[in-house]
């Protein structure tokens, strides 16, 4: 039963996606339809999320290709458990919220119907990455996202900057992908299995002997016994985490995110909050009992990286959409942080509270840009041309007074984001941070004490992200509209800006509303008297050696929890705080437009490049990847393209003279062999006449020659 809405939910999407893509003009209302099976998808998942409760598995498989007796079969299935269960639910929920936010944020553009078909189809995708079974299937859908993602991104593909950014995405996603098939491949050829509970199994009865790792299985009587060197151990882990660097924009492949806010933002909402980014730390769930040691270490470090350089990022951006964007790469980095220190719990937790609070914080940026979008619609209809870029903060200002829904929505989003007290946010964050101080604390024992870098940064991130989270905050809603200031036609401009429907205010109550402590847990202080982490089962590492101590790192994270919400309360505090000192008590900003960011200092100048990240890939990568490409083509064209042509001609001409040769010699002497034939029958058939004298004549010639010459030779 469960197993079968399982699959209705996989393939209401797909027959949505369908009908909208070949009958949606027919359709009167596509746009509803596409709305309501969304939101029955989405009561299905609720359904299936609450028959996981207590730790309830529905598993189905079966053999699909077999490969012949010695080797196994590649199965394929669907497992249900709690966490594809709540993963479902988060996914058709998001995506049922933008579907009926859509109705009237996209209501005016001329690809309306496909807008909703390229939604079902991406929700689609991901749902079949959550209920595989095995990582073929994973990888697949995995690949399917990448697909959809880069039409949803390039959606409004009339904009150059929206086709490069959907390129942009789908190529560096491409890389991440590489790494994860060369992970796939190797656990392949080890165990002849993707089937996760299989490679649990193998994992945990595989041994290291002599540096050698080692496994024996059975199929169909016949014994296989794999070996491979140790590395190759870790090569598999850090195979499959390059999918999630790709996935979920982490250091070093985080520069697609903030262009793929080049999509319409219900896109950005779904894709930053429940769907493609959250699929690289699934991912990471799915395989951490099959991470060694020094692979769970590197994760920490680059989800470490990840989240400083993401929150750093934001801070002097001017894009209101950019800024979230840098955020999600931010809390991503701590959810990837917590998987690698060993706090499984703590980072699915956080992937749930991050997809309301960051799902919600971009449909107020939406509100937002849709009532500047309304505001220049106004003011063209009085003849005043005002073409300003509706997503630049240096132009907002004192929404607050006109936008009042809007901004409460966005100061209790925005309070989880920066893990404020009695926030959803606060919950899952802060068991994050407790867990790296614990990590760190059992490393140092070990002489390892560099890595007490992690729960520095970790603190320092949240100080960075409340600072840039108060800065949006107070330069878009509060002051005074700086619009007015810089240009003299939209005086009076807040008289034209309107708040949001009742179809995009229903997302908005919900998410925020979801961004209070009370729905994960009674204590608003304390994740781990949290329900909803119980409910999370922990899982263990199953390698054969450099086992994780998993249970150390609990133990040590139960001793400093206190501490670390202390600190981290403090921190976050500290940096709204000095966000409402910087930006808060000032009436009138002195944002401008003229202001060139060649002016700034050295360490605004790396948050508003994103640390120059995109000329390096730049130089090291793009540029030398033309130059190689113009050597290619020049040496197609000189070499290649020459000694084709070249033998072209030798061809022709060894043509030519084979057919010389053909007409005149072979030929020729063929036709001079029967002209001579003819020429002579001609000559002798008179001598054929019929006169008896003339043939006794010619005897008796005969005769007398042969007797001459006889006599001669004689």
């Amino acid at each position: 039963m469960v197993t079968i809405l399982a699959i209705i939910c996989f393939t209401l999407p797909i027959l949505t996606f369908l009908v909208l893509l070949f009958a949606g003009h027919l359709i009167k209302r596509a746009d509803n339809v596409a709305t309501g099976l969304m939101f029955v998808n989405f009561l299905l998942a609720l359904f299936i999320f609450i028959q996981t409760f207590g730790g309830q598995v529905f598993h189905t498989r079966f053999a699909w290709v077999n490969f012949g007796e010695k080797l196994l079969p590649l199965t394929i299935g669907i497992k249900i458990d709690f966490l594809s269960a709540l993963l479902l639910v988060i996914v058709t929920f998001i995506s049922s919220l933008v579907h009926l936010y859509s109705k009237s944020y996209m209501h005016s553009d001329k690809q309306y119907v496909r807008y909703f078909a390229y939604l079902n189809t991406f929700t689609a995708s991901m749902i079949g990455i959550l209920l595989g079974d095995n990582l073929f299937a994973m990888f697949v859908f995995w690949e399917l996202v990448g697909l959809t993602s880069y039409l949803l991104i390039g959606f409004w593909y009339q904009k150059n900057s929206a086709v490069r950014a959907s390129k942009k995405a789908f190529l560096l996603n491409r890389i991440g992908d590489l790494g994860f098939l060369v992970g796939i491949m190797t656990l392949w050829s080890q165990f002849g299995t993707l089937d996760l509970e299989a490679l649990y199994i193998g994992m945990k009865n595989s041994e290291v002997v002599n540096g050698m790792w080692s496994v024996s299985y059975t199929v169909n009587g016949f014994t296989i016994i794999k070996s491979l060197d140790m590395m190759w151990l870790t090569i598999a882990g850090l195979g499959i985490f390059c999918g999630c660097i790709g996935k979920s924009a982490q250091f070093p492949l985080q520069i697609w995110l903030p262009d793929a806010m080049e999509g319409p933002t219900p896109v950005s909402a779904l894709i930053h909050a429940a769907t493609m980014v959250a699929a690289g730390v699934y991912l990471l769930a799915r395989v951490f009992p099959l991470l060694d040691s020094f692979t769970l270490d590197f994760i920490a470090i680059i989800g470490c990286i990840s989240a400083f350089m993401g929150a750093y990022a934001a801070v002097s951006q001017f894009d209101i959409k950019r800024i979230l964007a840098f955020s999600t790469i931010s809390q991503l980095g701590y959810m990837v942080m917590a998987m690698g220190v060993g706090a499984y719990q703590s980072s699915l937790f956080h992937l749930t509270t991050h997809a309301f609070f960051k799902a919600g914080l971009f449909l107020c940026v939406g509100a937002v840009i849709h009532a500047l979008h309304h505001l220049q619609e106004s003011l063209e209809k009085k003849h005043i041309h005002l073409d300003f870029d509706v997503q630049n903060v240096h132009l907002m200002g004192g929404l607050k007074k006109v936008l009042p829904f809007t901004y409460l929505a966005y100061f209790v989003t925005a309070w989880a984001a920066m893990g404020m007290p009695f926030s959803s946010g606060f919950l899952s964050k802060d068991a994050i941070v407790a867990a790296t101080w614990g990590w760190a604390q059992v490393k140092a024992s070990q002489g390892q004490v560099f890595f007490y870098v992690v729960p520095l940064v970790a603190f320092t991130t949240g100080f960075v992200t409340a600072f840039y989270m108060g800065r949006q905050l107070f330069v878009v809603f509060w002051g005074e509209n700086r619009l007015q200031h810089i240009y003299s036609q939209a005086k009076d401009a807040l008289k034209h800006i309107h708040e949001i429907d009742l179809k995009m205010k229903i997302p908005l109550v919900l998410l925020a509303s979801l961004s209070f402590f009370f729905w994960f847990s009674f204590n608003p202080l304390s994740a781990t008297d949290s329900w909803f982490y119980h409910q999370i089962l922990a899982v263990k590492s199953v390698v054969p050696q450099h086992i994780p101590p998993l249970d150390l790192y609990a133990e040590a994270t139960h001793h400093v929890h206190i501490y670390a919400i202390i600190l981290s309360v403090f921190f976050a505090f500290a940096g709204f705080g000095a966000a409402y000192l910087r930006f808060g008590k000032q009436k009138t900003n002195t944002f401008t437009r003229t202001i060139p960011i060649s002016s700034y200092g050295i360490l605004q100048q790396l948050s508003t490049n994103n640390f120059f990240l995109d000329d390096l890939f730049k130089r090291l990568i793009t540029k030398p990847g033309l130059r190689i490409a113009l050597y290619i083509s020049y040496f197609d064209k000189k070499v290649i393209d020459k000694t084709v042509d070249l033998m072209g001609v030798g061809t022709v001409l060894l043509a030519h003279i084979t057919a010389g040769i053909d007409k005149y010699g072979i030929d020729g002497s063929v036709n001079a062999t029967a002209s001579l034939s003819r020429f002579i029958g001609r000559k002798t058939s008179h001598i054929q006449n019929g006169k008896i004298q003339s043939y006794l004549t010619l005897a008796i010639l005969g005769v007398v020659v042969m007797g001459v010459i006889l006599f001669l030779v004689g």
